[in-house]
This record gives structure tokens, sequence and C-alpha cells, in this order.
């Protein structure tokens, strides 16, 4: 981190999770200035759709879509100009994510309607929400063993693209302040998995 820094825009607070503890080892080993403003930006930048559409950047960089609209729970639903077969989004997803793997649940193989939620997505309401959009395919991180059992009473796809995913709004957010703001230098710092894949 810059020991020069003024302010700490965060996504997750650095106390976070129902035990209301430090969750991330970055504020454990970190040392951080008295002085320093710390300002998370979470439930906030989530709902407002904004993580949703710089995921839709990135994973869909090589197809037309609009964005038709983002519900409460910052869902966007997204629709493709052309039907696209699901494995060559799949690729797409690996590729501009630069994901070795994503968790699948394939139902529908022939996709015009995307719902896309950064984090957390694989809560029954954010899937209900989106099923009642017609969608064909559900993009989101922590699709956990159960969750996935749930999954599979909708008729849709799914494609877990793991929690790490939202820092896409992040990158996002940091560029568009840069331009919003050219007199204060802004650094993206990349945080990456807590695992490795053997």
């Amino acid at each position: 981190m810059p020991t020069d820094a003024d302010m700490l825009l965060l996504h997750h607070p650095p106390i976070f999770g129902q035990n209301k503890e430090i969750t991330n080892p970055f504020y454990r080993e970190a040392i951080l200035p008295d002085n320093l403003i710390i300002y998370a930006i979470h439930s906030r930048i989530d709902k407002s759709g904004f993580m949703g559409e710089a995921i839709a950047e990135k994973i869909l960089y090589k197809y037309k879509y609009i964005i038709e609209k983002r519900l409460d729970d910052g869902t966007v639903i997204i629709s493709l100009a052309e039907q696209i077969e699901i494995n060559s989004l799949i690729n797409a997803i690996k590729k501009g994510l630069e994901l070795k793997t994503v968790n699948v649940i394939i139902k529908k193989r022939d996709i015009k309607r995307i719902a896309v939620h950064g984090g957390e997505a694989y809560q029954k309401h954010h899937i209900s929400d989106a099923s009642r959009e017609n969608v064909d395919l559900y993009i989101g991180g922590d699709m956990t063993h159960h969750l996935a059992e749930g999954a599979h009473s909708f008729e849709m796809s799914f494609i877990d693209i793991s929690h790490y995913s939202e820092q896409e709004g992040m990158e996002k957010l940091t560029e568009n302040l840069k331009i919003q703001f050219p007199k204060v230098k802004f650094e993206y710092i990349k945080q990456n998995t807590f695992w490795t894949i053997e």
C-alpha cells in the first residue's frame, strides 16, 4: 500500500461479517497511518448496479449488448444482440476475468438474456428476482454446494465467477475517478485470492 495515501477507498469495510471482526488479512498486516481516511462503499456501489456493469464490460467485451435494467439488489439485466451458445460465453468469461476455471450449471445452452450480480450473488432472493426477468443465464460469485442445489430449481443456466470478480468494479471506479478528478492521484490495488489452484 502507498505510504503517502490520504484516503483508502474500499469495497468491503475492514470490520465485516456477522461477528464484526477483521476478516481480511490485509488489514491485520498493514501498518496504516493514524490520520488515514477509510471509506467503504460496499452496499451503495453494489445496489447501484455499477459492479454488475463493470463485470459485464470485461466478460462481454466481444459481444453487442444493451443493459435493459438494474434490479433493486444491483443485479444488471442484459440483452445480447444475438443469441450465443453458452460454451462461447464460458470461454469469454474465463478470458475476460483471467480465470482458469468457472463452476457452471447448464440448463439452457442458447443465451440471449443475462443477469450479472457482483460479489456474493448466489443468495436465493437474488436468483429469484433475476428469474422473474426471464433470463437464460445468471452470472455471479460464491456458488457453494447448497446454493448450487437450490439453483437447480430455476430454469436458467448459472456461471460462478468467484467473489473476486467485484474487483472489476473497483478498477473501473478508479479509472472513472482519475477522469473526474485529474489533479488527484488514484491508485488501484489488486488483491489476489486467499487460495491457489494447483
